[in-house]
């Protein structure tokens, strides 16, 4: 975990992380509007959902995962999610969930996350 993050917020971090994967049981469709932030997340659009996805971690209450985030678009897009956040926010939910630190390790230059099947490689850079 980044060095420049106190052992305090470390430890915040730590717990805004839920317990199961299984535990997030947010909507998998529909436009998201956050509590006390500004912005709309329209969840028909994949990048729309990683930056909702990248709001919670690196911005989230106590629950809010829970509760906004969903299991299998958030697997799905972990690749991209980690690009977008520093070591310090992913650290906690790569060390509590293994398969999320395998998941981190596919090369999202060729896969393309808007194909039928989630990760299916590109094509059009083979022709």
């Amino acid at each position: 975990m980044s060095t420049w993050f106190t052992e305090e917020f470390k430890r915040e971090l730590r717990d805004r992380v839920p317990d199961s994967l299984d535990d997030l049981r947010g909507p998998a469709e529909g436009v998201i509007e956050l509590p006390l932030r500004i912005g709309r997340w329209d969840l028909a659009e994949w990048k729309q959902r990683v930056g909702l996805y990248h709001e919670l971690i690196v911005d989230c209450r106590k629950g809010e995962p829970e509760r906004y985030i969903d299991r299998g678009h958030f697997v799905e897009l972990w690749p991209y999610i980690r690009c977008c956040v520093c070591d310090g926010y992913s650290s906690p939910w790569e060390e509590k969930f293994p398969e999320l630190r395998h998941r981190a390790s596919i090369d999202t230059s060729i896969y393309d996350p808007r194909a039928d099947e989630p990760f299916r490689l590109k094509t059009d850079w083979m022709s």
